[in-house]
């Protein structure tokens, strides 16, 4: 049931009006997807509660938008998934220092007070496979494998 309008309702002016709206498209993906980069050019490694809370703090930007612009990253090679929602740079990653980067990931747990390891955003990729186990005083970050590619950098 629709409600009936008199004839002098004020509404009815604006009938006739023109009236001009202008839409802007958000479209900051670039801008976050390169600010991104600069933090893990800074960081190196971050965690994805960290990266989630630094991007948020300079733009807004919805979680799911940010997956979809992390997601973006992975797959254009510019960034590495490591297990547990860790992200590094692929230069970095070629480079390959896996000892300070097992000694950053292992601050890092301890730091965030991670418990478990949380599914990949995108297709991690799996040089390196770690367990975060639960201790009595605190978190334990394991190496279970390192491939074969890498073992010689250890």
């Amino acid at each position: 049931m629709t409600l009936k309008r008199s004839a002098d309702d004020p509404l009815d002016l604006l009938d006739d009006a023109d009236i001009e709206i202008e839409l802007y498209t958000r479209d900051e993906n670039p801008q976050i997807a390169s600010y991104i980069v600069e933090l893990l050019h800074e960081h190196r490694v971050l965690h994805w509660r960290e990266l989630m809370q630094l991007v948020r703090g300079r733009f807004t930007v919805s979680v799911e938008r940010l997956q979809n612009i992390v997601r973006e990253l992975v797959y254009s090679n510019r960034l590495v998934e490591l297990p547990c929602r860790f992200f590094t740079l692929a230069e970095y990653w070629s480079d390959a220092d896996l000892v300070s980067l097992i000694n950053t990931i292992e601050r890092k747990v301890k730091k965030l007070g991670l418990s478990r390891c949380s599914p990949p955003l995108a297709s991690a990729k799996y040089p390196i496979r770690i367990r975060i186990s639960r201790g009595n005083k605190d978190n334990k970050l394991t190496i279970l494998h390192v491939s074969n590619d890498l073992q010689e950098f250890i």
